[in-house]
């Protein structure tokens, strides 16, 4: 026992001497608290900082304890945001130690330079730091007396004297106090480096990818890759130690896998494998199919979360998914302490995701518990400090300067994430501003967008409540959907409500529930599911007000109780008693939603297809194979061949028409192929012609009248009949072609069944089938 307490006491006296005190706290400063910006020179070595003043640490005001009390200017309602520190400390010889550690006291956020390298800093943004830079959250209560460890590699340090330079920012310009203190010393002992939170991707681009972890001690960072898991002949570094390790990885190729794995510049700290990869987006336009998975409320760190994610991977069968949306909510905690760092390890990393997060880019939404519903004296959200996110159209987009709401773009599809909690809702706020600014300028065949409080719902929250908890998605629908329906968003997922919500396509309903009319109701079936026809859009030649599916995707983690009047009028489909999540599939014009439950069973589906239903003339010589390609994705039945395939080839022999229909013949393609005998007729030169000639039938006016809205017809008049499925004529009349093509046709005769309606100018005609 006594030589066991030797060896201890023998022990720990050689760690205790195994570093060397640089400077310890309460050492002696050089500070400016002149309220002046002093630009970007007064961190470096060469600086004349002789005019400054000089005390002992800690230095600071308002809490009483300070040893030099620095001056804040003359209103106390407007002190300086940023008061500077300098000293400057010898060392003989910086290659005898294997790091430099530092300890700081700071409120309530500094930014540390040594030798005019940025370091380490802590409660601050990410980016570019000026003078008027506001630290990230108010420090309070216990964190102002915390000291926050930090490491640097002492190949930053010089032979002889050496300056470390400190700024210290306010949170805002009424704060009480600030208080500054730190030591530095230097370790021969090299720290034992472990990954405390595994590899996750943020902000993917057709050619960068950021890719982050966390370790236990701060030490650089390196990222290798490769197209191979065994060649990673690529690599990215970044010097400054932290234990938060970020690398923004460029001059990628689009739509490519990339192995990789983490690590210091000694050392791997986690291989690579076969499920550690990352995928860069395709380039912008591009209609190769892509896949997202939207989840809302996830954040329990429990067994139900659990339960969400086993039944999408069984579904998924380790398919790659390309995006992750997370809807807000990301992160509960015991509802006084939500969204923060522990928070965050237990609901997103710890294995809660290990099969999917280092692979799978995260695009997350702020919820009220990631903002811990602004409790008084909360932390800034552990959410800014996780993610890197675009702010300055990085992944696509206009600029929005913030990680609040931002946009991106993946292949066809731009997809827009807003902050419905902490920012302005007004429809002329600055979220607005930048949202307008940012939809006139896509020319994305879709767009998604996203956040936390649905527009309507009648779940867990009640968007017909102004009040506490439910007042922003009164104000959300009041001012955002208006400018969303306006430029033409396709689809809006939202979470908040513990239930799953899906409405029919909508449009222009932006008050209480009560308010809805039939005309709002651009489609009012199911949009795929239980054999009905998928929604179609006719985006040709506008998209303003076509209609939006809206999708409450809240149960990815609990189930709540629902309101009286559940579900919301505007819903084609609602759930309370299974949750689960969403797959979101894009392919060319097409756009495929499923819910899936904890037991990998879809539990609804709707499908969005845009422009179908084409008209085609197509001109051959004799014997020459031509390609005949539906207007939409997906296998279809052709007609006269009774087959079912995504396209056919056929030898034309003679002037001949096919027609291409989905499997549930709501959308028909017709080819006129022609011959032509001409002798100068050269095999691979014959033209093909699309006819844009669409025509949607809108939900029932009353029921009376059938409106019939069309586009593309060259002449002054179409003429519109009705079929039976026997091939009947039950209704025939001429109407104008002008710029509102719109036609109320009396329908009231009609049983109820299938018809066919066609529309034809004399030159050209078109079939749709419809439900009565």
């Amino acid at each position: 026992m006594k030589r066991l307490l030797l060896l201890l006491f023998i022990s720990s006296y050689f760690l205790s001497f195994s570093q060397t005190v640089l400077f310890s706290n309460g050492s002696s400063w050089k500070y400016n608290d002149s309220g002046l910006d002093l630009g970007t020179t007064w961190k470096e070595s060469n600086f004349n900082d002789g005019t400054w003043l000089n005390g002992s640490s800690e230095l600071g005001y308002g809490d009483g304890d300070e040893q030099t009390i620095v001056s804040y200017g003359s209103n106390s309602n407007n002190k300086h945001i940023t008061t500077y520190f300098r000293k400057t400390f010898f060392i003989s010889n910086p290659s005898q130690f294997q790091e430099i550690l530092g300890s700081i006291r700071r409120d309530d956020g500094a930014v540390v330079y040594v030798n005019g390298l940025e370091v380490f800093r802590t409660n601050m943004p990410q980016g570019t730091i000026s003078f008027g830079t506001m630290a990230s959250s108010t420090i309070s209560f216990g964190g102002e007396n915390t000291f926050h460890s930090f490491a640097f590699s002492p190949a930053v340090l010089v032979n002889g004297n050496n300056t470390i330079a400190v700024e210290i920012h306010q949170d805002e310009a009424s704060s009480s106090d600030i208080s500054f203190n730190m030591s530095l010393s230097g370790s021969v002992n090299p720290q034992v480096i472990q990954v405390t939170r595994e590899a996750y991707l943020n902000s993917g681009t057709p050619n960068s990818m950021i890719v982050r972890w966390q370790t236990n001690v701060a030490c650089d960072t390196k990222v290798r890759y490769g197209l191979t898991p065994t060649n990673l002949n690529l690599s990215a570094t970044v010097i400054p130690y932290s234990t938060e390790h970020a690398v923004t990885i460029t001059g990628l190729q689009p739509a490519t896998k990339y192995y990789y794995s983490i690590g210091t510049s000694g050392a791997e700290l986690i291989p690579a494998s076969n499920d550690q990869y990352f995928k860069t987006s395709p380039i912008v336009g591009d209609s190769k199919p892509f896949r997202f998975w939207a989840i809302g409320d996830a954040g329990m760190s429990d067994g139900n979360q659990r339960a969400v994610r086993d039944g999408f991977l069984m579904y998924n069968e380790n398919e790659h998914i390309d995006g992750w949306i997370m809807l807000g909510d990301n992160a509960y905690g015991n509802g006084i302490s939500d969204g923060n760092q522990n928070c965050y390890q237990t609901a997103l990393f710890d294995q809660m995701y290990a099969s999917m997060i280092s692979k799978t880019v995260c695009w997350p939404a702020l919820g009220n518990h990631d903002y811990n519903n602004h409790i008084p004296f909360s932390p800034s959200p552990a959410y800014f400090d996780i993610f890197n996110l675009p702010t300055n159209g990085e992944a696509g987009g206009v600029s929005s300067g913030t990680e609040k709401y931002y946009s991106y773009n993946y292949g066809n599809a731009h997809f827009i994430v807003l902050d419905s909690y902490d920012e302005s809702r007004s429809a002329n706020g600055a979220m607005a501003t930048w949202l307008i600014s940012d939809l006139q300028q896509t020319t994305a065949e879709w767009i998604v967008a996203y956040w936390h409080h649905p527009p309507y719902t009648k779940g867990s929250h009640d968007s017909d409540n102004p009040n506490f908890l439910d007042g922003e998605c009164v104000e959300i629908r009041e001012n955002i959907i208006p400018i969303l329906e306006q430029y033409g968003v396709d689809l809006v997922l939202n979470g908040h409500s513990h239930s799953y919500e899906r409405s029919f396509l909508i449009d222009s309903h932006y008050g209480s529930s009560g308010t809805l009319s039939q005309t709002m109701i651009k489609d009012g079936g199911s949009g795929g599911s239980n054999d009905d026809c998928p929604y179609q859009k006719e985006t040709t030649y506008s998209k303003s007000h076509k209609g939006t599916i809206y999708a409450v995707v809240g149960s990815s983690g609990k189930l709540s109780s629902v309101a009286s009047s559940w579900p919301h009028p505007v819903t084609s489909y609602a759930d309370h008693d299974n949750m689960g999540s969403m797959l979101i599939t894009f392919h060319d014009n097409r756009l495929d939603a499923d819910f899936v439950t904890t037991t990998g069973s879809i539990l609804d589906h709707f499908s969005i297809i845009k422009n179908a239903g084409k008209t085609q003339t197509i001109t051959a010589c004799q014997n020459e194979a031509v390609s005949l390609v539906p207007s939409f994705p997906g296998k279809v039945n052709w007609f006269p061949n009774n087959l079912l395939a995504d396209s056919i080839s056929v030898t034309v022999n003679f002037s001949t028409m096919y027609l291409a229909s989905d499997t549930n013949n709501c959308i028909i393609d017709t080819f006129f192929v022609e011959l032509d005998n001409s002798i100068n007729c050269t095999a691979g030169l014959g033209s093909a012609t699309e006819e844009n000639l669409s025509v949607w039938i809108s939900s029932w006016e009353d029921g009376n009248y059938l409106p019939v809205r069309w586009s593309g017809f060259k002449k002054e008049e179409v003429t519109i009949e009705v079929f039976s499925i026997l091939g009947d004529k039950v209704f025939s009349e001429n109407f104008p072609n002008q710029k509102d093509n719109l036609a109320l046709l009396q329908a009231n005769k009609l049983l109820r069944g299938t018809y066919i309606i066609r529309l034809s100018d004399g030159d050209r005609s078109k079939n749709v089938k419809f439900l009565r």
